[in-house]
C-alpha cells in the first residue's frame, strides 16, 4: 500500500539535507575562511574538506598537514597545573587542522585531492600567524589541553589539576570538546574552536563565539 505519510517525511528529510550545504556554504562564502581563490575548482570548502580519498575521515580533511615536527609554549604547565602538550600533530583534536595553516608552515593552498594539485597562495603570516613554522606556541592561549574540571580528570593522557578558584565551572558560549578515549565526565578539552567558529560567528570579530569584551569571563570569572 501507497505510503502518503512516509513519502512526505522522506521528502522532507531529503529537502533538509540538500539545504544544509546551501547554507553553510552561504555563510563561509565572502568571509575570511572562503579559500575558493585556491581550490583549483573555485569551490569554497575544497581547500579544507573533500568528500572522497581522504587519509583519514576526521573532517575529510583535504589541506596539506603542517610541517611542524611538534609544538612548544615557552612554559611546560599552566597557571592551574595542567601540562601544556606538544603532541598536537598526533591526536585527534581538530587543533592540529586549524595550525596546518595557522602557524605559517606551509601555503594556503597546498591540498591533498585533486591528487597532484600544487599550492596555491602564500603562507600566513602576519596576525593570523599563531604559531611560527618552527612549531612555537608561545604567547598564545592554551589548546589541545583539558578544561580542569576535577582532580585527576584525564584527557589525551594528560593530567589535569583541580578545579582552580578562577575558573566557572559551566562556560557559555565557548564550545568544549569532547574526547572520546577519556573516560567518565571531565573529558571536556579546548580547541581552537573553543573560541573561534571557522564557518560563522556573527557580528563578533576574529570569528569570535562572543564579543571580543566578554569571551575571556566566559570562561574566566574575573578575579
Amino acid at each position: 500500500m501507497f505510503n502518503t505519510k512516509r513519502l512526505i517525511l522522506g521528502v522532507a528529510a531529503a529537502a533538509a539535507w540538500l539545504l544544509m550545504p546551501a547554507v553553510s556554504m552561504a555563510i563561509v562564502a565572502g568571509g575570511v575562511h572562503d579559500l575558493s581563490a585556491f581550490a583549483p575548482d573555485g569551490g569554497v570548502c575544497v581547500t579544507c574538506h573533500h568528500p572522497h580519498n581522504k587519509t583519514n575521515t576526521r573532517l575529510i580533511w583535504n589541506h596539506g598537514a603542517s610541517t611542524a615536527a611538534s609544538y612548544t609554549w615557552g612554559t611546560t604547565t599552566t597557571l592551574a597545573g595542567t601540562n601544556l602538550p606538544t603532541n598536537i600533530l598526533t591526536w585527534d583534536g581538530s587543533t592540529k587542522y586549524c595550525l596546518s595553516c595557522h602557524d605559517g608552515s606551509i601555503v594556503t593552498g597546498t591540498i591533498i585531492a585533486p591528487s597532484g594539485t600544487p599550492g596555491y597562495g602564500s603562507k600566513i603570516s602576519g596576525s593570523a600567524q599563531v604559531a611560527t613554522a618552527a612549531g612555537s606556541m608561545s604567547g598564545n592561549h592554551p589548546v589541545a589541553v583539558p578544561y580542569p574540571t576535577a582532580a585527576g580528570a584525564k584527557y589525551n593522557v594528560i593530567t589535569t589539576a583541580a578545579l582552580p578558584a578562577d575558573y566557572v565551572a559551566s562556560p557559555s558560549n565557548v564550545k568544549l570538546y569532547t574526547d572520546s578515549a577519556a573516560a567518565g565526565p571531565n573529558n571536556k578539552g579546548i580547541e581552537c574552536g573553543s573560541c573561534h567558529d571557522v564557518h560563522y560567528s556573527g557580528v563578533n570579530v576574529h570569528l569570535l563565539r562572543d564579543t571580543l569584551g566578554a569571551i575571556c569571563s566566559d570562561c574566566h570569572s574575573g578575579k
